[in-house]
């Protein structure tokens, strides 16, 4: 990194280190198919590997903007229609493309890159609007001026944290603003020969000159760089930092005129996800002592130095200053010969990184053999992975700051190498802290939802099953588990109705006597829990109905039950009036039911007045969510969605079951499945049915015979 104060040097001391280079004619720039095969050429002959949007193509081709409804997918502007969505995530099938950040959360520490494939960000140009790169690869919000709005880079440049990226005095950030909008994202901007695709990345503008120097994107033209651009720094009035040198215009580049090979004092010299081979922090800019080289971590999961690996026969040490457990880099360190003994790993020892926490050791290669010894945490463990299975409900952990295992307990917070939240506990537990002691408990449905949490027939003690804004009164504590679920009341649930009825459809219902048993159903639905007014225990205005709980074993008949009705305003709404694990069923009006429908016209589906005649429009459709054994769609009553009761039946038929006549209405709790049409319905019902009738208590049913 070059320091500040290198500003104030003698400029006299340092023109004899000046590397004056003879200007000649540019060549004419070049962009096609053989210099630019990842990517697409701009009208300037720029190639452009970083595909976005606004600039799609491949293969030397001229780079093209996307319309509103397409995307740039594998280096082809393509419909957002035809692009494929996440799959299965199948070990052979590679990792699954994706549309947004959030399509990636499969594969954490990655983002989704132009291309539509899951990928580690590199800088944060990497990322989207209003996101930066963290340090596990993911994209995320940044800090303080670090990913925030802005109208120009001036809004970019932090006077005070001198350890935001932003510091107006060090690298900065620049303001990212995409075509054709007005506000951009504030981006670090990319470091000294770190790939670039435009002089923006770099910082060209002169308020760059108070911190590193103006930048630009630019060839260093030869060798192996040849054709690929790079971020060059031209700092005002001192000199180029270690490794570079001031080329005829005053840009600095490498001294080895190549970017794989820079050299460097310290880890700040270089750019990301690289380190410095030696620590000599206070050696001077000439007298650079090491060259760049990947950054390391052992991977436990596969047992191996994760990407891009150990050169020959070389080991990850890890850096005593990358023991932090708090650190986003623990366990990270660089590429050297296999140690010998402890003593290798200390500073006096000659590592220029080491420390007391440091011991030479080898790892557990996945054959069972131990790995070439580096030099690693003085302890049991470093990584969860090397420690037994906890004692349940606790996964054990590894404590990253005493380097000992756990087999109870757990960790708050996030991992700071992943971003993520610990997972130390088994699947529905969460880690909390009591008196200073932390431990796994069950997840609360109020934390996670009813029917995360809560076992089938449940409710969760802190559900607004109403929607009235207010929590709904609770049982007494005794009536809850640890998790605040609590059986749902019987009655009215888990009741038999209408013993002498068969409700399976096989054989004709007396309508008084169905009518009567819904009557029973409906004055079960009270008022003494959980409600205030008529509805049990969810306040919905809707009807019960005594239905069939279908049979036992396949052959006896079985009971029926009354099914408690819920809400049909939301398809939310509907789902938490219903205990857990009970679906909702719509009850359709049956006007004029045949062997293909509940109704055969359109008159068979419109309101009617009082003295019988229609007061509105019917429509009997093919029933969408329906299917017959032939294939087909049985006929229903249909409305436009939100029609109320308008154009759904209202009134007495002459072919309806129910002798107290028809009331129904358009639902709108699910989205109308052929663009405004929705069905028309009666009640919504809590659908009790199956095991949830019949299994005892004990494995969440009623136990009814």
């Amino acid at each position: 990194m070059i320091a500040r104060h290198i500003r104030f040097a003698a400029l006299g001391a340092l023109m004899g280190l000046f590397v004056a280079l003879t200007p000649a004619c540019p060549a004419p720039k070049k962009c096609d198919a053989t210099t630019c095969a990842t990517g697409c050429c701009t009208d300037k002959a720029e190639c452009v590997t970083t595909l976005t949007d606004s600039q799609c193509g491949t293969s030397g081709a001229t780079c093209s903007a996307c319309g509103a409804t397409d995307s740039c997918y594998l280096g082809a502007c393509t419909p957002d229609d035809q692009i494929p969505l996440p799959d299965g995530g199948l070990p052979d099938a590679g990792p699954p493309p994706c549309m947004s950040d959030e399509d990636c959360a499969t594969q954490p520490g990655t983002t989704c890159f132009p291309d539509h494939v899951c990928r580690p960000c590199k800088s944060d140009w990497d990322c989207g609007e209003l996101k930066v790169c963290n340090a596990d690869g993911s994209c995320g919000a940044g800090e303080g001026l670090h990913g925030a709005t802005c109208q120009g880079n001036q809004y970019c440049q932090e006077q005070n944290d001198t350890e935001s990226p932003c510091f107006a005095y060090g690298r900065q950030c620049v303001c990212d603003i995409k075509s054709g909008n007005t506000s951009g994202t504030c981006r670090e901007r990319k470091n000294q020969c770190e790939e670039c695709g435009n002089d923006i990345e770099c910082g060209n503008d002169q308020i760059y000159s108070q911190g590193y120097g103006v930048g630009r994107c630019a060839e260093l033209g030869g060798g192996d760089d040849a054709g690929t651009k790079y971020c060059e720094y031209k700092p005002d009035g001192f000199p180029c930092g270690c490794g570079y040198v001031a080329g005829p215009d005053g840009f600095c580049v490498p001294q080895s005129n190549s970017c794989g090979e820079v050299a460097c004092n310290i880890d700040s010299d270089c750019s990301s996800g690289n380190v410095c081979s030696v620590n000599r922090p206070d050696a001077g800019i000439n007298s650079c002592g090491g060259v760049c080289i990947p950054k390391c971590r052992w991977d436990f999961q596969r047992k191996e130095v994760a990407a891009p690996g150990c050169p020959g026969d070389k080991t990850c040490w890890v850096d005593q200053d990358n023991l932090n457990p708090n650190s986003p880099f623990y366990g990270a360190g660089r590429c050297l010969p296999p140690c010998n003994n402890d003593n290798d790993c200390t500073v006096a020892g000659g590592d220029q990184w080491g420390g007391p926490d440091l011991v030479c050791k080898g790892e557990k290669l996945p054959d069972g053999t131990l790995s070439k010894k580096r030099c690693r945490a003085r302890g049991e463990c470093m990584d969860t992975l090397e420690c037994m299975v906890g004692i349940s409900p606790s996964k054990g952990y590894c404590d990253r700051g005493t380097f000992e295992c756990h087999d109870t307990g757990c960790r708050n917070g996030e991992d700071p190498t992943t971003g993520d939240p610990f997972d130390d506990c088994i699947q529905s537990y969460t880690c909390t802290t009591d008196g200073g002691t932390n431990y796994c408990r069950p997840f609360t449905c109020v934390e996670k939802g009813v029917g995360y949490a809560c076992s089938r027939g449940q409710y969760c003690c802190g559900d607004d099953k109403n929607a009235d804004g207010t929590i709904d009164p609770c049982p007494p504590s005794d009536q809850l588990d640890d998790r605040l679920c609590y059986k749902a009341p019987a009655p009215p649930f888990c009741t038999t109705c209408g013993a002498s009825l068969d409700l399976s459809g096989q054989n004709p219902v007396d309508p008084m006597e169905l009518a009567a048993a819904n009557a029973d159903c409906q004055a079960l639905v009270g008022s003494n829990f959980g409600c205030q007014g008529s509805g049990f225990p969810n306040c919905s205005p809707l009807k019960a109905r005594c239905m069939w709980g279908g049979s036992p074993d396949g052959m006896n008949y079985g009971v029926n039950v009354c099914w408690v009705p819920t809400y049909a305003d939301t398809t939310i709404h509907s789902t938490l009036g219903c205990p857990a694990g009970l679906g909702v069923e719509w009850v359709k009006p049956n006007t004029n039911p045949d062997q293909n429908g509940g109704c055969q016209t359109d008159d068979d589906c419109a309101p009617q007045g009082p003295d019988g005649g229609k007061i509105g429009v019917g429509h009997c459709e093919d029933d969408p969510e329906v299917r017959l054994a032939d294939g087909g769609f049985p006929k229903t009553c249909r409305c436009d969605q939100g029609s109320g009761t308008t154009q759904c039946p209202n009134g007495f038929y002459a072919n309806a079951p129910e002798p107290i006549g028809v009331t129904s209405f358009c639902r709108d709790a699910l989205p109308a499945l052929d663009g405004g049409r929705n069905s028309c319905i009666e009640t919504a019902l809590c659908r009790q049915r199956g095991s949830a009738v019949y299994q005892p208590p004990a494995n969440n049913g009623c136990g009814l015979q």
